[in-house]
């Protein structure tokens, strides 16, 4: 066969472990420090710039959680065993955060702060969990107040007599303990005679009127006291109020006994209960045994009876091993306190009972349609609707749609729940093994609510999901695990369940175990993963969604010089930030990972990591040629130093440099009348997969590598745009590798002494070997740009026989 070529169309396709021959053609053997854009290409990663100096170390594992109002209120909240640090991410200034009663919640236990804390702000509150602590709830006495603003007596002391009813020639007659303490008969109403009551001898006419209610009542009341009983009279209820508890009581009253009635402690029904009282009287009206509703307590107050809580049912939440509040205030400081939860106001421990996440450790904490959720054990527990700080029912004489919801996750598995993120409408709650979605019928409430199993995949119960438009990103880390994986959780086809797919098929064996943190954005498409065990990189994935359809899904690595930790990195906006350790310092630090369009009439963006813009002051030495400049932050690396002529619009003089000291950098000329941009250099690097010949399949479309003959390899040509330096390195068994440089310079173009050219074209690379023994890799160690869009590789096929094409 004579000379034959193939185009590969991108650069993009990330990393891959695969065999060459199984990958597709735009993956690659390593990518290192590289952007893959569906815009601009394949680009040397942006840099990162630095912001601030912090002033104190952070503990591996430090948790971190980003609270983003709007563009003035972006605040960064980092927790570590016993501390809170709060950083402006506009100024990078620290903020003062005070502690009224103490950070004794603020200890990780011997864990990790990122194993242990959890986070959900609302509005200027900011709940923070402490996954470690088990909450704890208390009983309030009756001493204390259960109730604010109420009087209570205790209802076993009291015992009433409620006359509900006055009729002719009918006997009324109260017992206690079995015996008659008080009785009265009203006259016989028929106009002649007298009668008599056997109990007083008290002579009545039979022609005297019929006495009320209350009179009655006041009869009852003064034999009850002649027999030394403590009494109140209310209207047509007398009240003995030295009831004894181990005593009993009863009535005798006409029709059936319902002219008198009584009752210490419970009544049938609420329409049983007299209509005046004195105040603290505390009674419980029984179930309805014809609707669902449970007993309730009600009791007297100014007139009125109202819904109330048990005698002794006071209950309250430990404020202490509850979620803890970082407030901030209107002076711009920020509070830690403990949050004003709140207790059971009505009913008791069998009617409104205590929250499920009592006893247990509260391992998320998230809100849902206007309620704060709880995840704890195998429990979803959400407040009351529109009052965050209740659990427990507002009322128990009736079942309310806003009531607090517990319900479990229960499945095969004993499932501890972990996660919470929302999804779609719903909320998908993960347990290490299975997952499942919190759903409703047209509102949240507890005969609407339920917990559907939905799918089991393995998740890491240290980090977060993400979620990610309409899907969630998960990691699946143990211990015991050699390497993480990622998946992509997703609806499936199926309306009753859901799947995943792992995204890091092509890398099984990239992202170490010990995974601390991971990341994601929608809007850059990008998401990152960072292991303990390579602490100074991250795994970053690039991805795009088009048509429903994932078109890319490619891995690289970021590394970074200078580095000793990455302790936490998140994304806000089209920044990615990040705590990095360096040198035994901790900086915040920030990546603007939005696409990069090309345009060569731009000035480009220096590629230095650390990156600052320094105004001076600076020394300029005549004698030697050289100025002194002063950094921000100490480095132990040389920093590169870029200059821009403002006056005459050339960028890229790239002078040489000398550190002095950690702060101190020498740099060579006169800085006078320069923008200079300082920073640390750092090393883009991508690595071709093997080249092969490839013929498409008729009926899958698909291509597949032809695997009979040799190609012998001759040149590769690469694209590239907004571009000023690179390197192509191609290494061959027992050859010294042969290096082509990029310098940006292009006979016939515009070249300005001074500026850093910006071109656009394409270079060809000799390659000269069979294909499977070449390694060719691209490489840019400069701080300028580069960024390529497509290759071709051009060679001599000699085949040993004639393919079929199926």
């Amino acid at each position: 066969m004579p000379l034959v070529s193939s185009p590969i169309p991108n650069l993009i396709g990330g990393m891959s472990q695969q065999p060459a021959s199984m990958r597709l053609p735009n993956m690659c053997d390593r990518m290192e420090n590289a952007w893959p854009s569906v815009v601009s290409g394949l680009q040397k990663r942006p840099p990162t710039r630095h912001v601030a100096n912090l002033s104190q170390l952070f503990d591996k594992g430090t948790a971190g959680h980003i609270i983003d109002r709007d563009d003035g209120y972006r605040y960064l909240v980092l927790v570590k065993n016993g501390s809170i640090s709060v950083i402006n991410l506009l100024t990078g200034a620290i903020e003062p955060v005070s502690y009224p009663v103490g950070t004794s919640y603020l200890s990780t236990g011997g864990q990790q702060a990122v194993d242990t804390f959890r986070f959900a702000t609302l509005g200027d509150y900011t709940f923070i969990v402490n996954r470690t602590v088990v909450t704890q709830a208390g009983a309030i006495s009756e001493s204390a107040g259960p109730v604010p603003g109420q009087t209570r007596i205790d209802p076993t002391s009291q015992c009433t007599f409620y006359v509900t009813q006055a009729a002719y020639n009918t006997y009324y007659s109260c017992y206690i303990n079995g015996n008659l303490q008080a009785a009265y008969l009203t006259p016989a109403g028929n106009g002649t005679g007298t009668t008599t009551n056997s109990y007083t001898g008290e002579v009545l006419n039979a022609s005297d009127p019929c006495p009320d209610t209350s009179t009655i009542a006041r009869k009852l009341r003064d034999q009850l006291n002649s027999h030394g009983f403590g009494t109140y009279l209310d209207g047509s209820s007398v009240t003995v109020n030295n009831f004894n508890p181990a005593w009993t009581a009863s009535s005798q009253g006409g029709n059936g006994d319902k002219m008198l009635r009584v009752f210490i402690t419970d009544v049938q029904s609420f329409s049983d209960l007299p209509p005046t009282m004195f105040d603290g009287r505390i009674v419980r009206v029984a179930a309805d045994m014809t609707t669902q509703d449970d007993d309730y307590y009600v009791v007297y107050k100014q007139g009125v009876w109202i819904e109330t809580l048990g005698w002794g049912q006071g209950e309250g939440l430990n404020l202490a091993s509850m979620p803890h509040a970082l407030i901030r205030n209107a002076n711009g400081t920020w509070t830690f306190t403990t949050h004003a939860w709140e207790g059971r106001q009505v009913g008791d421990s069998s009617s409104s009972k205590t929250p499920s996440f009592v006893g247990f450790p509260i391992n998320d904490i998230f809100t849902f349609t206007n309620r704060l959720g709880i995840l704890a054990d195998e429990n979803v527990i959400l407040s009351e609707a529109g009052n965050y700080e209740n659990f427990y029912r507002t009322t128990c004489a009736q079942l309310l749609d806003s009531d607090p919801i517990d319900i479990a996750a229960l499945h095969n598995n004993v499932d501890v729940l972990y996660h919470a993120v929302p999804y779609n409408r719903d909320f998908l709650l993960m347990s290490e093994k299975d997952q499942f979605r919190l759903t409703y019928q047209n509102y949240v409430g507890q005969k609407t609510t339920r917990i559907e199993y939905t799918a089991s995949f393995n998740v890491s119960t240290r980090v977060p999901p993400r979620n990610v438009a309409n899907s969630v990103y998960f990691v699946d880390d143990r211990n015991d695990y050699q390497w993480a994986k990622i998946y992509e959780f997703h609806p499936s086809d199926n309306a009753t369940t859901d799947d995943a797919d792992e995204i890091t098929a092509p890398i099984p064996e990239v992202i170490p175990n010990n995974v601390d943190f991971f990341a994601a954005t929608n809007r850059c498409q990008c998401a990152v993963a960072h292991s303990q065990t390579n602490p100074t990189w991250l795994y970053v994935n690039k991805f795009y969604w088009t048509n429903e359809q994932k078109a890319l899904n490619s891995w690289g690595v970021w590394k970074f010089a200078d580095c000793t930790d990455i302790h936490w990195a998140d994304f806000s906006g089209n920044f990615l930030y990040m705590i990095v350790e360096r040198n035994g310092s901790t900086f915040l630090e920030k990546v603007r990972v939005d696409e990069q369009v090309w345009d060569t009439d731009e000035d480009f963006e220096v590629m230095l990591d650390r990156r600052v813009e320094i105004a001076g002051p600076f020394t300029y030495h005549p004698i030697g040629d050289y100025s002194i400049l002063t950094l921000p932050y100490p480095t132990s690396v040389t920093p590169d130093v870029i200059l821009r002529d403002v006056a005459h619009g050339i960028t890229g003089l790239r002078p040489a440099t000398k550190l002095l000291s950690p702060t101190t950098v020498q740099v060579e000329g006169d800085l006078t009348g320069y923008s200079i941009t300082v920073g640390i250099p750092y090393t883009m690097a991508y690595e071709f997969s093997t080249i092969y010949m490839r013929q498409r399949q008729a009926y899958t479309g698909t291509y597949q590598i032809i695997q009979d003959g040799r190609l012998q390899l001759r040149y590769l040509t690469l694209e590239y745009h907004d571009t000023s330096y690179f390197t192509v390195t191609v290494t061959l068994p027992g050859r010294a590798p042969f290096v082509t440089t990029f310098s940006g310079q292009v006979l016939g173009s515009d070249n300005v002494l001074g500026r850093q050219p910006v071109s656009t074209g394409k270079l060809r690379i000799p390659i000269m070997s069979e294909n499977y023994k070449a390694s060719i890799v691209v490489t840019n160690d400069t701080p300028f740009p580069c960024a390529f869009g497509s290759s071709e590789w051009q060679g001599i096929y000699h085949p040993k026989s004639v393919t079929r094409v199926q």
